[in-house]
């Protein structure tokens, strides 16, 4: 079992640094969660906010709490969590009698607001950006349709069962959503669906069979000090729609941070010196391609803060567990 950190810290890490380059800029805010780590909420954890999120990654928007998150508004604004929503009176006075008192430096909270600013400066409202209210509502359903399509992976098509072929007028489907679709979840994770399609109204459409592929390169390296997986996925890409019997060429780069894994010993992401094997294919278990290279020496990619480390001891799986 490898460090948490390498698993939830990097994903977050990797869409605020490495965000694809059509986003641009890249995020300006990050939400807070619910939950507590190592006994405090994490909209409360100095540690997580500002020495990972901010001197770790480089974070230069703002951090908000999810909706009533955490529970000491104080610890919030010293932790760097700038804005707490939805707000209310009890702490806009517990936030002001700190000060006062000297329990919250008048500083933190200039930082807290000076940060809510310079976003707010950079938003298109402020820039008296001239909204129509008349979004083009098929052009952006059309766009979700395509993101849900190609966020879809087939992972079995035993004896070639999709595309459906003609002749064939019945087909079992199981359960509720097959027949009525859940567009959006509720509160804020509800959408204003411009229109859905549910897997008995998605299967009328017959198909071509062309298709999209996607390739997978995986990557095993040495584990002489650091538990490793025997192989772990390192990148991916889907190709364009292909015709049958057409190919296409996907050209992937792998950097330095793509070799390591997390020492929680030294606070660093390290490479060790040995053999690498790349493995690309459909799967883990469908490889067409293999190549190998070795380090010399270790690498160190990058140092980071020692910070949210376990307040108990971890008992972390080996080989042979």
């Amino acid at each position: 079992m490898q460090n948490a950190g390498q698993f939830c810290l990097w994903c977050w890490q990797h869409a605020l640094l490495h965000a694809p380059r059509r986003m641009k800029p890249k995020p300006w805010t990050v939400m807070s969660s619910y939950n507590k780590l190592n006994g405090t909420y994490t909209s409360e954890s100095r540690d997580l906010l500002t020495r990972i999120l901010r001197e770790d990654w480089g974070l230069q928007g703002f951090v908000m709490t999810d909706l009533g998150g955490g529970s000491d508004s104080i610890a919030q604004m010293i932790a760097g969590n700038d804005l707490l929503m939805p707000g209310n009176s009890k702490q806009t006075e517990d936030i002001i009698v700190a000060v006062h008192e000297g329990q919250l430096d008048e500083a933190v909270l200039d930082q807290n607001v000076s940060r809510i600013l310079h976003i707010l400066f950079k938003s298109p409202r402020y820039r008296q950006y001239r909204f129509s209210n008349k979004p083009d509502l098929e052009a952006h359903a059309a766009v979700a349709r395509q993101a849900a399509a190609d966020g879809m992976v087939l992972l079995k098509n035993n004896q070639s069962a999709l595309p459906i072929a003609e002749g064939i007028n019945k087909i079992a489907a199981f359960g509720k959503t097959s027949y009525e679709i859940v567009p959006g979840g509720t509160g804020s994770g509800d959408v204003n669906e411009a229109y859905s399609v549910s897997l008995i109204e998605g299967l009328e459409n017959a198909g071509q069979t062309a298709g999209k592929e996607v390739v997978q390169v995986y990557l095993s390296a040495p584990s002489e000090k650091l538990h490793k997986p025997r192989e772990e996925l390192v990148a991916f890409a889907k190709t364009q729609l292909l015709e049958p019997g057409q190919s296409q060429t996907l050209t992937f780069d792998l950097n330095a941070r793509d070799l390591t894994s997390f020492d929680a010993a030294s606070s660093a992401w390290l490479a060790e010196a040995g053999e690498y094997v790349i493995k690309a294919g459909a799967s883990s278990r469908e490889i067409k391609q293999t190549a190998s290279f070795r380090l010399t020496e270790d690498i160190i990619a990058k140092k980071v803060n020692k910070a949210s480390s376990p307040q108990r001891t971890i008992h972390t799986l080996k080989k042979g567990d």
